[in-house]
């Protein structure tokens, strides 16, 4: 770990999850030895693939500012798996949500086409994905592998604790997205249909107050035509305000988003010199203290 490890950081988390797994891996004869592996394998093969794809294909179409800040693989949680990009600039989370979005679109056409139960869709997949300032606020934590090394990394904090928390409220046709990260989306775009489905309490989070469930829309096929009717879009700027007053309102540990070199979204947090500092102080002991 060195100085620049201290930086003001925002990063940008994924969670793509399958939905109908168990019943899958449950429903097939037992005489056979894992039919069931080949989906698995190219699932975690392939939808990085896929992501990485949807990223650069908006990027040759240029329909937003981005950088080379790719989404990297963090870890797989059973038959989930975790991704994480830097944020630097507002617009390279749009790009990153569009492709993300995209991904989970096209990987689940696939899965349509290939795996049909009485003519309807019964694996999909579902999406989650948040936001996260570091080092104050959350922590990045380097441990070392089995082979003795540093080059493992790993996520904790309040703000990974609502994302893992939001994602049950994910489906099929609905990607889950943290009120902060709706900021950051809302600022420019009318890109997404945004929309929202109340307050619910995510279990020791923000001392179980009621958080926001917001969701971009998602295609897919087992989203009946009629029940999609009922959904109707948000008014964006009207979601922005009220993100906006409800994270002033809880107060730490959220927060607005907060990125240095982004000129709309530069201003530090209350009192963020002085936790910075304080920080800086404690990573450097535990750095000193992991050598």
């Amino acid at each position: 770990m060195n100085d620049t490890d201290f930086a003001p950081k925002l990063r940008i988390f994924f969670s793509v999850d399958i939905i109908g797994s168990t019943l899958y891996k449950n429903q097939h004869d037992n005489s056979k030895v894992q039919p069931w592996l080949p989906f698995f394998y190219g699932f975690y093969n392939e939808f990085p693939i896929v992501f990485r794809s949807s990223c650069d294909k908006l990027k040759e179409k240029r329909e937003h500012k981005c950088t080379d800040m790719y989404p990297e693989l963090w870890k797989s949680l059973g038959d989930e798996l975790l991704f994480y990009s830097e944020l630097r600039h507002h617009a390279q989370a749009i790009w990153l949500v569009s492709s993300f979005k995209d991904a989970i679109e096209i990987y689940n056409k696939n899965i349509t086409e290939k795996y049909q139960k009485n003519d309807k869709p019964y694996l999909s997949l579902k999406g989650t994905t948040w936001i996260a300032g570091f080092p104050v606020g959350n922590a990045e934590i380097y441990f070392r592998g089995s082979q003795g090394n540093t080059s493992k990394i790993d996520f904790i904090g309040p703000s990974i604790d609502i994302g893992f928390r939001l994602s049950k409220f994910s489906s099929s046709s609905k990607l889950i997205i943290s009120c902060d990260l709706a900021i950051l989306l809302t600022f420019t775009t009318t890109k997404f249909d945004f929309c929202y489905g109340g307050r619910q309490v995510l279990k020791g989070v923000i001392q179980n107050e009621p958080y926001p469930i917001i969701w971009l829309k998602v295609k897919h096929d087992n989203l009946d035509e009629r029940e999609e009717g009922l959904i109707q879009p948000c008014n964006v700027n009207s979601l922005k305000e009220y993100c906006e007053k409800f994270i002033k309102e809880i107060g730490s540990p959220l927060q607005i988003p907060f990125m240095e070199k982004d000129t709309n979204f530069c201003i530090k947090p209350e009192n963020y010199n002085e936790c910075h500092k304080k920080i800086i102080s404690v990573l450097r002991d535990n750095s000193q203290g992991a050598k």
